[in-house]
């Protein structure tokens, strides 16, 4: 097995966010991605920690380009199909597995504590294995960790600006949802100059 891995940075209105991307076979799946650092030089560093040999790749006219242009959308706090993004579900267990599956189900805009999430998975009474697998989430926004919130609070967050950034994507998601509701139910001829 011949698996190549690159690396793309680039700007997003949640801060620089890096991709790895492993190809196998022709078919590329995003293994790990990073948001929220300040420039270039964080995303590098925090990626090629993983993976030292990573070279910076040009991703335009790839299939990773609209990736990137739907993070982007998604980070400016558009509608935007997080789930079109293959991930390299790789190297974690059947109960991890299940646990990132049920994670990408929670609807944007909408949270569930630790302990639904392990309900939700057949494993009732594993809130703190669930809160595990998200802290080792090597894909968040793709598997959205920040939906998961503990039975007293948000819980934590792993990723650059911790627990503020959780907030703000919760946030965000929540505006984006009322603004899609409010056009929904406005008459049509508003519905058309809404979405433009």
């Amino acid at each position: 097995m011949n698996i190549e891995r690159c690396l793309c940075i680039f700007p997003s209105d949640l801060g620089w966010m890096g991709l790895i991307v492993a190809t196998d076979n022709a078919v590329a799946q995003v293994e790990r991605l990073t948001f929220g650092h300040a420039n270039q030089t964080e995303v590098a560093a925090t990626l090629r920690a993983v993976d030292r040999s990573l070279r910076i790749t040009n991703y335009r006219d790839t299939e990773i380009w609209v990736w990137v242009r739907v993070l982007q959308a998604y980070s400016a706090g558009k509608a935007a199909n997080l789930s079109m993004i293959p991930i390299r579900n790789v190297g974690f267990t059947t109960f991890e597995i299940a646990v990132r599956h049920a994670c990408q189900k929670i609807p944007r805009g909408e949270v569930r504590t630790y302990g639904e999430l392990a309900q939700m998975v057949g494993h009732l009474g594993a809130a703190r294995a669930v809160g595990n697998v998200m802290r080792k989430n090597p894909t968040p926004l793709l598997v959205p960790c920040h939906r998961v919130v503990g039975r007293q609070g948000l819980g934590n967050f792993s990723a650059p600006q911790g627990v503020a950034m959780k907030r703000r994507l919760l946030e965000m998601e929540a505006t984006a949802n009322r603004l899609s509701e409010r056009v929904a139910a406005a008459p049509s001829d508003v519905r058309s100059v809404a979405s433009v």
